[in-house]
């Protein structure tokens, strides 16, 4: 897919985009994983631990098979070529003037959700965005795109007032996005302390064998219902 990527089709298809107003949200951290799957580091990821172990193994086995489609040094190559092919898109399709968005598939393998839009942002960032774009994927195209630019997208009177208050300017380095200080959600304000108990709270969910077993039935009743 790689090799036989045609720039003037792709010209073409951005042109089309702009002018049909179409959007697109790559969500780069999914092309990461296939690309990554092999790499320890990136597979002893610190925040496993508030994952349930029944999804722990389900992105395990993931990631190995990933592995397993071509375990070669060629193969694994092909797989960060096209992760790499991705980033270079995105960038050119923000150059042409498509709009972006910052999306994660959260709970997908290795998709973590709530903390993977900050991955997702650093990888725009990666891609050739400004911070500034990065954020605009998601604080404000998000809202754009689904009509709701009266309730979301700003700090004003009248506006919904979720706030995320940060030890860092993210518009000099994407990464202060995680440097989150407080939380204010509907109407509640959740300091650092507050939110640090949350995620303990999170953690000692992550290892009930309960919660395991109600993925299980929550997947099997899956199948049986298709």
């Amino acid at each position: 897919m790689v090799d036989s990527h045609s720039p003037a089709k792709c010209e073409e298809l951005f042109s089309a985009q702009v002018a049909n107003g179409t959007w697109i949200c790559p969500t780069h951290i999914t092309r990461k994983m296939d690309a990554y799957a092999d790499n320890p580091s990136y597979r002893a990821d610190p925040r496993l631990e508030f994952v349930p172990w029944m999804q722990r193994q389900v992105w395990m086995a993931d990631a190995d098979d990933m592995v397993a489609r071509d375990p070669s040094p060629e193969g694994r190559r092909a797989y960060l070529d096209f992760y790499h092919a991705g980033l270079a898109l995105t960038a050119k399709a923000h150059a042409r003037g498509v709009k972006i968005l910052a999306g994660t598939d959260a709970n997908d393998t290795y998709s973590f959700p709530g903390s993977g839009l900050h991955d997702e942002l650093e990888e725009l960032v990666q891609a050739g965005l400004s911070p500034a774009d990065a954020l605009r994927a998601s604080v404000i195209r998000g809202p754009e795109y689904f009509g709701l630019t009266k309730e979301y997208g700003a700090v004003e009177v009248g506006r919904v007032a979720d706030l995320v208050l940060l030890d860092g300017n993210p518009l000099e380095d994407i990464r202060n996005s995680r440097r989150i200080s407080a939380v204010i959600f509907n109407g509640n304000v959740y300091r650092r302390r507050d939110l640090d108990r949350l995620l303990d709270y999170v953690r000692s969910q992550a290892r009930s064998p309960s919660l395991s077993i109600k993925t299980i039935w929550a997947v099997v009743r899956s199948e049986l219902t298709g």
